[in-house]
């Protein structure tokens, strides 16, 4: 496809000098003054998220600039294409569809918004070599250019591969370096607050994984706080979609009417979601339909979060949160109730099909349960199935804490020495492997 970059250039030039604006006012909000200085003098080509923007601030149609760019909606698509594959966790999809545009080159949109999702797919597939020398020089295109949005994205990322590669310290300098740049941008007019206030929240929570991880309860409970106490709570998607609005409201203010109309469709999409998510619900409570998760909450659920075993994690967060307080009886039920829905989740699945991971975490908090009801038979009998059901999906996790709590209530009762014994090598089994080879992972 060939550009023709001097008619597109002069056409900025021209209409931007006819309303009487200056490059600063034109790129305010949008872009630098010295990206529209290049576009006028033909030493860069605008994407065509970004014609659109400037096309509305100049009060014209951005079909006018069209004749000139040939096809322009195909590129975007595919970014939002390679963007959707990502979010469902599916990076080699995501890769195919990158892999079919043209390379974009610096500067403008499409060089960071293509550089960006690359490095994600990458990192999560694990390409560490390919992926660290392009985050430097991502991180050193956006500092030049002050792309601030880009460059939290970069630090994120960038905190993700060194938590990878087995550096938490590294890990935990990119994120709190996030964290300082999104709580300064979330004040910002030119950001959408809600788009910014969800990777904070995710940052918050990567960081919050990473301390536990090291026994660091304490610093870790103190991010949670912290994003508690500044984040809005967002409890439902109608709430998600009046906080876009607002966003939207913003950027018309700034005379961005670009950036309104995407935060605007954001918005109209989470209210559609909203609409069906309750006309399904409500279909299916008078059908009288069997689900496959029996509580409401559960249900709910599971139309809210991605997947089932992300669900299931917010499930064991709370449990915890209960049996630390000493609500026994209701972590207990609520476990229950969890467990079974799990058993009749996706009926049409033989028992060898179904993920032993998504309830082994359910089952082990069961066992304390039942250890703290005094019902401590019952509950070793639970924790040792749970240290195989462990070992067969790998969860070392849950399998270091099944066997912390099996030795600990050993201990207690009258078990023999060599019963004691046996679980002890098995434990000192398991840290030695670990000590020789720990194998990193992505948080969340």
């Amino acid at each position: 496809m060939n550009f023709s970059m001097s008619s597109i250039g002069a056409k900025v030039r021209e209409i931007r000098q006819q309303r009487g604006m200056t490059q600063a006012e034109l790129a305010n909000g949008i872009v630098t003054s010295s990206m529209i200085s290049q576009i006028e003098s033909d030493k860069a080509r605008p994407s065509y998220s970004l014609l659109c923007q400037l096309a509305n601030r100049l009060g014209t149609s951005v079909e006018y600039f069209l004749g000139e760019l040939g096809d322009p909606y195909t590129p975007t698509a595919m970014l939002r294409t390679a963007e959707y594959w990502l979010l469902a966790d599916q990076p080699n999809k995501a890769l195919e569809t990158l892999h079919q545009l043209p390379v974009p080159t610096p500067p403008g949109y499409e060089y960071l918004e293509y550089h960006l999702l690359l490095v994600q797919a990458k990192r999560m597939l694990g390409d560490y070599n390919e992926v660290i020398p392009l985050l430097e020089q991502l991180r050193e295109y956006a500092l030049q250019t002050q792309e601030q949005r880009a460059l939290l994205r970069i630090y994120r990322e960038s905190g993700q591969v060194e938590y990878a590669m087995n550096n938490p310290d590294g890990a935990i300098h990119e994120w709190e370096n996030a964290v300082i740049l999104g709580e300064r941008l979330v004040n910002k007019s030119e950001y959408s607050r809600t788009q910014v206030e969800t990777d904070l929240t995710e940052i918050y929570l990567l960081l919050y994984q990473l301390l536990t991880e090291q026994g660091r309860e304490t610093e870790a409970a103190a991010w949670v706080e912290r994003a508690l106490h500044r984040s809005p709570r967002l409890h439902r998607l109608h709430t998600i979609a009046a906080s876009l609005a607002e966003d939207a409201d913003r950027a018309l203010a700034r005379n961005d009417p670009g950036g309104a109309r995407a935060l605007m469709d954001k918005a109209i999409a989470f209210l559609e979601a909203a609409r069906h998510l309750e006309g399904q619900m409500m279909l299916e409570s008078i059908g009288g339909q069997q689900e496959p998760w029996s509580s409401p909450w559960l249900r709910v659920g599971l139309t809210m979060a991605k997947n089932a075993e992300s669900l299931v994690r917010i499930e064991e967060l709370l449990i915890r949160h209960w049996l630390d307080e000493g609500r026994i009886h209701v972590a207990l039920e609520r476990t229950e109730e969890c467990l079974a829905s799990m058993v009749r989740r996706m009926p049409e699945q033989s028992q060898a099909e179904r993920r032993p991971d998504l309830t082994v975490r359910l089952r082990l908090l069961r066992a304390r349960a039942w250890y703290e009801l005094g019902d401590t038979d019952k509950a070793l009998r639970e924790v040792m199935e749970v240290v195989q059901a462990a070992e067969a999906c790998e969860d070392t996790e849950c399998l270091l804490e099944a066997y912390e709590y099996l030795l600990t209530w050993l201990s207690k009762t009258e078990a023999d020495t060599e019963t004691v014994f046996a679980w002890s090598e098995r434990v000192d089994k398991l840290i030695d492997k670990l000590s020789d080879n720990r194998i990193g992972s992505y948080p969340l």
